[in-house]
């Protein structure tokens, strides 16, 4: 959005430039597995109830990762381990 309107410039198209970022960070994007949509869904309202935190809770749950979060409801939940 930041390109679109304008308030950042870049000498390439936005996927290339978003490559470029990932690769230079080396970050590793993960997709939305079939396994972490079905958990995603099963986890207690407790652990959040937006959707996308499901997800992300989700995600580092199968990946047997830390969460890296400010959210409360996330590091209060028993389900998903969390750094912060």
């Amino acid at each position: 959005m930041l390109i679109q309107k304008g308030r950042i410039e870049i000498q390439t198209d936005c996927q290339s430039f978003l490559n470029l970022v990932l690769q230079a960070n080396q970050i590793k994007v993960r997709a939305i597995t079939p396994q972490i949509a079905s958990l995603s869904t099963q986890l207690p309202w407790t652990v959040n109830s937006d959707p996308a935190d499901r997800l992300i809770a989700a995600t580092a749950i199968v990946e047997g990762v830390s969460l890296v979060t400010a959210d409360r409801h996330l590091q209060e939940a028993e389900e998903v381990a969390t750094i912060w």
